[in-house]
Parts: structure tokens; sequence; C-alpha cells
């Protein structure tokens, strides 16, 4: 169908991008219509993932998770993915990004899935994918206050990231 993006690592001087294609070419972040007028599915879900990014003076790019729901017919999904168990790492005293999920009937059953596999979907069953956070460049504290109150407006991370990650003084 497609591939799915996630962020992309933070730089010496810049944030990382959020939900990028990084290593493939001639790919493309398939607009939900298109996917539903191609293939006989619904995007229930597709959105970034707050706290995916890894905190440092510039942060790693977030994540991008969709839901598929298959109300059509049952069908086949194949997972030819990395970055489950093996979080992106940061650099220069930085915190890691999130790893990948793959998550079968994930209202239901809820059964995680391995990066490789694959799996029958009911009529009516649904599957979430996850896709890996990038880690961040350089230490969280010396981020400038001001983007990580942008951060925290923009949902890019929670409370208690700012607070933990970057030491803000919020209240709880």
């Amino acid at each position: 169908m497609e591939t799915i993006a996630g962020g992309n690592g933070a730089r010496p001087t810049k944030d990382g991008p959020d939900g990028v294609q990084t290593n493939l070419q001639n790919t493309e972040n398939a607009p939900i219509e298109e996917v539903e007028l191609h293939y006989p599915i619904r995007v229930k879900r597709y959105e970034l993932i707050t706290d995916s990014c890894g905190a440092g003076q510039y942060r790693g790019g977030m994540a991008i998770r969709r839901d598929f729901e298959f109300p059509y017919a049952e069908c086949s999904w194949t997972v030819l993915s990395d970055g489950r168990k093996f979080a992106p790492w940061g650099l220069m005293g930085v915190k890691e990004g999130s790893c990948a999920k793959f998550i079968f009937d994930p209202e239901g059953e809820h059964r995680d899935l391995p990066s490789k596999c694959t799996v029958e979907v009911p009529k009516g069953g649904c599957v979430r994918v996850e896709t890996p956070g990038a880690g961040g460049f350089g230490e969280p504290l010396k981020r400038e206050r001001g983007a990580v109150h942008k951060d925290l407006r923009d949902d890019k991370i929670s409370a208690d990231a700012a607070r933990q990650d970057y030491g803000l003084d919020i209240p709880a």
C-alpha cells in the first residue's frame, strides 16, 4: 500500500522534521482520501504522536500514528519494518526517540505484532501503526525556553516531558 514515514533526527543546529521519509526516494505521504479510494479500508486516525521525539537542545522529529480499519472484507496485512526493539538514538547527551509499534485490534484484543509478519485481519478488524520518533541532539537543558513552550503549545511534547526532560517549571 505505502511506506509510512517517521521522525528524522535532530541536527547540530535544527530540530528534526516530523513525519518525513528520509531513507526512501519516490515514496509519498499518501493522503487519506487516496488510500481510501484505492483500497477497501478506512483510516480511523492519522496524527503525529506527542512525546515521540527525542529530547535535546534540538529535538528529534515526531512519529506518526495511523489506525487502519477494514470494514468491507478480511485481508492480509504484512509488516516489514525496523525500529521496534531499539529506539533511534540521540547524540551528544540526549534522549532517544520512540520505538515503532504495530498493534492488531487496538480497541479489543490489543496484540503487539513483530516487525516482520503477515496477519489475517477479519472484516471489521483494525491495525495500528506507530512509526519511530527520532533522537535529539545536544543537552536538553540548553534548549531555548521559547522553543520548549512552543513545543508544548503545539502538542509536540507533554507538560510532563517539559518538566522532566527540559526542566521547565510549570504546574502539574
